[in-house]
């Protein structure tokens, strides 16, 4: 688990790296720091954004001065049996951002740093394939997958995101943040809560 942090975060170390360095460390001869930030002149933006602190979806994104917030909602239902995924899965998500620092190079490169906090609820019903191998007749019993029980999750999350604007209008945010997760119906309370470091990135268009 621990080497797939330490790849998620080198990563994003990298993004990071190949990103700022064009949109935060080159400054045009107008010094266009100066005007009004991409992201308050285009402040509203629909997209599509992927992750585990705010859902999986279709998106909505507002800015107001250095603040906004970000609505995420999706569902997916497979009624065909499947020995894999989910027969129900779906997924409504919150989040408010804080605007530290933002640049933009001419009208072709910018971008903001920011932090975030996040709520995030799931629901999902999943596909059970209970087959298995009988080592009596040395057979493999095979069971037709059938739905499980619903399981809702809870998710909050924090942490610090970096957006890429393309041309004024194509928007990359990338998020890296600490998700605290509860599972009521996971048994113990031991069990219901995890804590873990997630990656997350959308893809919106800023009109």
């Amino acid at each position: 688990m621990k080497t797939i942090y330490n790849k998620t975060l080198l990563c994003f170390g990298a993004l990071l790296f190949l990103v700022l360095t064009p949109a935060f460390s080159i400054e045009s001869e107008n010094s266009e720091a100066h005007h009004t930030p991409i992201a308050e002149v285009y402040d509203e933006a629909l997209g599509f954004s992927a992750g585990p602190m705010t859902g999986t979806g279709l998106t909505y994104h507002k800015t107001y001065g250095s603040k906004g917030w970000q609505i995420v909602a999706g569902a997916l239902y497979s009624p065909e049996i499947q020995f894999y995924g989910n027969l129900l899965d779906y997924s409504l998500g919150f989040s408010h951002h804080w605007r530290v620092f933002s640049s933009q190079w001419k009208d072709i490169l910018g971008g903001n740093l920011y932090i975030f906090t996040s709520i995030m609820h799931r629901g999902y019903i999943p596909w059970v394939d209970d087959s298995y191998y009988d080592e009596e007749s040395e057979t493999y019993v095979e069971v037709p997958p059938y739905s499980g029980s619903y399981t809702p999750q809870f998710t909050a999350g924090f942490g610090i995101g970096m957006e890429l604007i393309g041309f004024s209008h194509f928007s990359i945010p990338i998020e890296v943040g600490y998700g605290l997760t509860w599972l009521p119906t996971a048994g113990s309370l031991q069990n219901q809560f995890a804590v873990e470091l997630y990656p997350q990135i959308s893809f919106r268009y800023r009109y």
